[in-house]
């Protein structure tokens, strides 16, 4: 099972859907290798782990974004696994 397909499984994924519909945008599983010319101001990163952490702290230097972690997502959200 890949990553994305286990975290489908999880409570963040349907928090994401809900926040990217509560702010009529989209939300996608993002690769540095591919996905970096798709970033725009007050895009919202949300991160698992410290490299992804990282990831979205060095895209928050170049753009106007939020960075927040799967759980406080999830809190926001108030979406349980």
């Amino acid at each position: 099972m890949s990553f994305r397909d286990a975290i489908k499984q999880f409570g963040i994924y349907n928090a994401a859907v809900r926040h990217a519909f509560d702010l009529s945008g989209s939300f996608k599983f993002f690769s540095l290798r591919e996905d970096v010319q798709f970033v725009r101001d007050k895009d919202v990163f949300v991160y698992a782990g410290q490299a992804s952490k990282r990831a979205g702290e060095s895209l928050r230097d170049l753009y106007d974004i939020d960075i927040m972690s799967g759980s406080e997502l999830r809190r926001m959200k108030k979406v349980t696994n």
